[in-house]
């Protein structure tokens, strides 16, 4: 009887013991994994930007960034404005109160280093690098090689930046400019009756066309800041 019981007592350490040695092990998994959950959370924006032997930072002023990475492929700017408005009265009469409470000057610099890198968009806001995300795979030359063009109708989406475009579908045929354009966004309603906060968006507007052939349609492309904001199809390309 007294065999018997030590060993079940054994049998039972054993299996408390096996069972933390589990717990320690999933432990140990999880915190092997965690790097590579984490990834794709913060893989889209960085810190810092490699060019060359040398690093730009969040915070570096414009200059800094021209002179350690050079001149980039494309600059958007864009004046980013924020107010209450008020309004006094239900009528056509009604008296308008605008208050500006926050204006910024907002760049946006593309950089293409290659077809063995990713594609950099770097944004200022009044002078200073506040955000740094990563693109596609860049490309040889000023514009890439493209061998899907006539796809280019059903690649490109609303969002995509120029240099997104030029991946997909190549060097527009034409491109006409038509200068700033004010959009404005409501963000939300105060709880003061009349009154909203308001975003105002002075925008760069241009129109990219495509001539994909005579068996497809013509592809426009309005473009504001450089990003992609409506598509619409003509007649036969030719």
């Amino acid at each position: 009887m007294c065999y018997k019981s030590m060993d079940m007592r054994s049998a039972g350490n054993f299996a408390r013991g096996f069972k933390l040695l589990l717990r320690k092990m999933n432990i140990l998994y999880v915190l092997t994994l965690l790097p590579c959950l984490l990834l794709p959370v913060f893989a889209g924006n960085a810190f810092a930007l490699r060019c060359g032997s040398s690093l730009v930072e969040t915070g570096d002023r414009k200059f800094e960034v021209l002179r350690t990475c050079g001149k980039p492929l494309f600059i958007e700017k864009s004046t980013d404005q924020t107010a209450i408005i008020s309004v006094d009265g239900k009528n056509d009469k009604s008296d308008v109160d605008i208050s500006y409470i926050s204006t910024a000057n907002v760049e946006e610099w593309t950089y293409n280093f290659g077809p063995q890198k990713f594609i950099a968009f770097l944004t200022f806001v009044d002078g200073k690098l506040t955000r740094i995300e990563d693109g596609p795979k860049g490309f040889k030359g000023e514009f890439p090689d493209n061998d899907h063009r006539s796809r280019c109708d059903s690649l490109v989406s609303e969002g995509d930046r120029k240099v997104e475009i030029l991946i997909k579908c190549g060097k527009p045929d034409f491109i006409e400019s038509f200068g700033e354009e004010r959009v404005t966004i409501i963000l939300e309603k105060l709880k003061i009756e009349g009154a909203f906060r308001r975003q105002d968006l002075l925008v760069n507007v241009e129109e990219w066309t495509y001539n994909l052939g005579p068996r497809k349609f013509l592809l426009f492309l309005r473009l504001e800041n450089g990003r992609v904001v409506r598509k619409e199809r003509g007649d036969y390309g030719y």
